[in-house]
């Protein structure tokens, strides 16, 4: 198990590398608390996530979402499920990457048009199983 002090270390190292101020407060029983300005609350979870870490809860790390437009989510019921994207477009009309049915990223879509890509890393030789 790692230490706290391994811990905040690797959490500093990669805000430090954003370039986001922080410090830490010693707190009972060796609790650590790192603290980061709120306005930098935003950028810290997102390079934190792109790390590897987890962040939460969501609505201390960012802004609430908007309340749903009914228009829209109707609009977006096409849109609505999940499936493997077989290629991006970014802006509409220009593709960016094309994928085969077995390497393209997963999504699942809400209704607010909100979306989670789940990719999985091909399997290296020797590393890993398979599930049956």
């Amino acid at each position: 198990e790692a230490s706290s002090t391994a811990i905040v270390a690797a959490v500093g190292t990669v805000l430090s590398a954003a370039n986001l101020r922080w410090s830490t407060l010693l707190g009972a029983e060796a609790e650590t608390t790192l603290l980061v300005r709120e306005e930098d609350l935003p950028a810290a979870t997102v390079a934190l996530v792109r790390a590897g870490h987890a962040v939460g809860p969501p609505d201390r790390v960012c802004i609430a979402p908007p309340p749903e437009d009914p228009v829209a989510a109707e609009r977006n019921e096409d849109f609505v499920g999940v499936w493997l994207l077989t290629r991006r477009e970014q802006p509409a009309g220009v593709m960016v990457a094309q994928y085969t049915a077995q390497d393209g990223p997963l999504r699942l879509q809400a209704p607010s048009g909100v979306y989670v890509e789940i990719r999985i890393p091909p399997a290296q030789s020797g590393r890993g199983g398979k599930a049956g």
